[in-house]
């Protein structure tokens, strides 16, 4: 009896620790945030309209994933002002409301594009799961959780009869966001260009959640991560000013407009 006490005992705790294994990871560059190429902060001069970022996102994975056909990110980000600048309204044009400053519209491409495509980029450390099958899309809510915060989601999808599982421990790129400093300064070449105001701001952002979406009827179901696995937040200016990443919201939006497309 005591024998089977432990035996089950030493089972519960290697289950624990590999759940307590899987976690998120958060960098600048395209490079997996577990290597020193994944950089924790962007300083910008805020001189140039030309120049361009790339945050790369991870998760190590947790077990019981045998059939991934979606996956749900959610990101948090606070600036160091009393409300979001015009430099960070990112949202795209909608039938309801105009784009933000530099978000995309209809003369505007928008300075934030956000993918599972990851070409280009190591898979010594960071698989990739995702290929060219993916398609999905992004969702900017500025104001959310406060005046000077916004939420980035986004979700990213395949067919069932193309997925697979995710190897349990093992890291894996889920997101590949691309931010460029289009309209930071005026163009002399173009005086119909405009600025959008608030680049030197800092600011703080973290990634949340990776929620993994399986079929109806498989086992274990859907499976989100929450936890940190090396580091799960970046700056831009050095955040100053905000206290990264304690004070950003961790709470879930309702964002079906995006994710109803793609489920």
């Amino acid at each position: 009896m005591k024998k089977t006490l432990l035996l089950s005992g030493l089972l519960l705790a290697l289950t624990a620790s590999v759940a307590a294994a899987a976690g998120l990871n958060l960098g600048w560059n395209l490079a997996c945030p577990t290597t020193v190429q994944s950089a924790v902060d962007v300083t910008d001069p805020c001189d140039s309209n030309a120049n361009s970022y790339t945050l790369i996102g991870s998760a190590k994975a947790p077990a019981g994933l045998s059939k991934v056909t979606a996956e749900e990110l959610v990101l948090d980000l606070q600036e160091a002002g009393p409300q979001i600048s015009p430099w960070w309204h990112l949202e795209d044009e909608s039938a309801t409301t105009p784009a933000g400053c530099r978000g995309s519209s209809s003369s505007n491409t928008g300075s934030l594009s956000v993918t599972a495509a990851f070409a280009g980029a190591s898979v010594t450390v960071c698989k990739n799961y995702w290929g060219t099958s993916a398609s999905g899309g992004q969702n900017y809510v500025p104001g959310f959780g406060g005046p000077n915060r916004a939420r980035l989601q986004g979700v990213f999808a395949r067919t069932a009869s193309t997925a697979g599982a995710l190897v349990a421990n093992t890291q894996y790129y889920v997101m590949n966001a691309n931010l460029d400093t289009n309209h930071t300064v005026p163009d002399p070449t173009d005086p119909t260009v405009y600025v959008c105001p608030g680049c030197q701001d800092g600011v703080c952002i973290v990634f949340n959640s990776c929620k993994f979406d399986q079929p109806p009827g498989t086992a274990n179901g859907d499976i989100e991560v929450s936890t940190q696995d090396v580091r799960q937040f970046v700056t831009w200016q050095g955040g100053v000013g905000t206290i990264c990443p304690q004070n950003v919201p961790t709470h879930r939006a309702t964002w079906g407009k995006v994710k109803s497309l793609y489920r």
